[in-house]
């Protein structure tokens, strides 16, 4: 079975025992302030609602974590 192309790096990570992150956190870590914007100027321009604004920045938060949390190598 193939691995996951998003999570290949972890595996190499994980196998290495690399603590360094993989090279494409900071890029998606930016991504998501990027999604975090657009959805505040999609609800200030009152074409999403506060309920739709709240879970949006739910989903932002898990992933901003998931990025910034340290590996946890076995």
């Amino acid at each position: 079975m193939p691995l996951n192309p998003s999570r290949a790096g972890d595996e190499r990570d994980h196998l290495s025992g690399s603590l360094e992150p993989e090279p494409h956190t900071a890029l998606r870590a930016e991504l998501v302030s990027i999604k975090r914007a657009a959805v505040i100027r999609l609800r200030d321009e009152r074409l999403i609602c506060d309920a739709v604004l709240l879970r949006v920045q739910a989903r932002l938060d898990a992933e901003e974590v998931r990025l910034t949390a340290p590996s946890t190598a076995d």
